[in-house]
């Protein structure tokens, strides 16, 4: 996908969708000295923070907000869920303009490294059931088996634009980060890194790689807060780091943009919320609130039991416990996966995984290496976990 020759000859070039997709398309394109006219986002100015722009680009709820000529102007759509496109799509063209899809739709996510520093009790890295897979004994990806799975991406799925480097795992561990990082570029792909920032790192050396888009993970501003549920983090640390970001961006004209992905407690909005938002707002960074996942399918689907400190924990911080602890099946499937067909989720070693949801060993089901496309996804069509998945309506991605 040549951006240069589908955007030539319209007078306005927008980026449908805010979020990790759509800010790294937004460094591509600056890269190529590409001028984009707005951002849409259904968040609207929520998305920055309540000013007017981000970087001097307009931001709006909504295509109708525009006023413009729609036959002069093309959308560049950053959704990677099928439902989501097909939505934006008929708006798009129902307002008489023209779209592309970045990325076709497609989501590559290699897990550089395969270690966490944190043990937040939301996520499956604490929570997992020790009997059905264990999250110990892991390493890293080296750039050696990174570009070899990179290399074989760009030949199978030559319209792919981005990867993702992390899944379970924290990029910034991998010592080796920010070279994996040049590699994605030298394929022509987009570096997108998300990370708690809880950590001691060379922030120059990852800055001058500039990874097109950098999303940190937050759910408090100070530390009594914060540590409840990132657990095992320092909230001091990581805004340290983010100054320090700031600083090395502006440094070397990096074109990397910042995300903060705030998790949303019961204990963190307020206060801990707004303050969080005006340091993003000073700083220049994009403000995604979310409420906070409980990353256990298992135990969700009553495939496994609750422990007493996931009950306890469950009770404590998340507002409507029970529809967690007694999550109910639908009667019918209620999404489409985006990821059945066209998500790739490679670990650290280079083992296939369905996806970025399921913990377990049955997860874990070929070598990305030794496997063509249509015997990865026919290996996940047929996994019990991918039918249990969509049958409790889990897969809306």
């Amino acid at each position: 996908m040549d951006i240069q020759e589908i955007t030539q000859g319209f007078k306005n070039v927008y980026i449908y969708g805010g979020g990790v997709l759509g800010l790294a398309f937004l460094s591509d394109v600056r890269k190529k000295g590409i001028r984009i006219a707005g951002i849409i986002d259904r968040r609207g100015r929520e998305l920055v923070c309540g000013a007017e722009d981000y970087n001097g680009i307009p931001i709006y709820e909504d295509i109708e907000e525009l006023g413009i000529k729609f036959s002069e102007s093309i959308f560049a759509i950053t959704s990677t869920n099928p439902q989501t496109i097909r939505e934006i799509a008929q708006k798009i063209e129902e307002a008489g303009a023209k779209y592309f899809i970045v990325n076709d739709g497609k989501s590559v996510y290699i897990d550089i490294s395969g270690v966490c520093n944190l043990r937040c009790k939301s996520c499956q890295v604490c929570n997992h059931d020790k009997a059905m897979y264990q999250y110990t004994d892991r390493g890293f990806m080296s750039p050696l088996l990174y570009e070899k799975i990179i290399a074989k991406i760009k030949r199978e799925i030559p319209d792919n634009k981005s990867i993702y480097l992390y899944n379970t795992g924290d990029p910034l561990l991998n010592k080796e980060c920010s070279q994996i990082i040049e590699i994605t570029h030298k394929y022509g792909m987009y570096a997108i890194i998300s990370t708690n920032l809880s950590m001691e790192v060379d922030l120059d050396s990852l800055i001058k790689a500039n990874p097109d888009c950098i999303k940190v993970s937050l759910s408090g501003f100070n530390q009594e807060i914060y540590s409840t549920t990132h657990n095992g983090g320092n909230v001091e640390l990581v805004k340290k780091n983010l100054l320090k970001i700031k600083e090395l961006i502006a440094k070397y004209n990096a074109t990397t943009n910042i995300i903060i992905g705030y998790h949303l407690y019961v204990n963190n909005s307020g206060s801990e919320q707004i303050n969080m938002v005006e340091f993003c707002r000073k700083c220049g960074f994009i403000f995604q609130s979310t409420t906070a996942l409980y990353a256990n399918p298992f135990k969700r689907w009553k495939l496994t039991d609750f422990s007493k400190d996931d009950i306890e924990f469950i009770n404590t911080y998340y507002e409507y416990p029970n529809k967690i602890l007694d999550e109910k099946v639908p009667d019918a499937p209620i999404y489409e996966c985006g990821y059945l067909d066209n998500g790739l989720f490679i670990d650290y070693d280079g083992k296939m995984l369905l996806c970025c949801v399921p913990m377990h060993k049955d997860a874990i089901y070929t070598d990305y290496l030794s496997s063509n496309m249509d015997e990865i996804n026919q290996k996940r069509r047929s996994n019990w976990i991918c039918h249990e998945c969509m049958r409790h309506g889990a897969n809306f991605i």
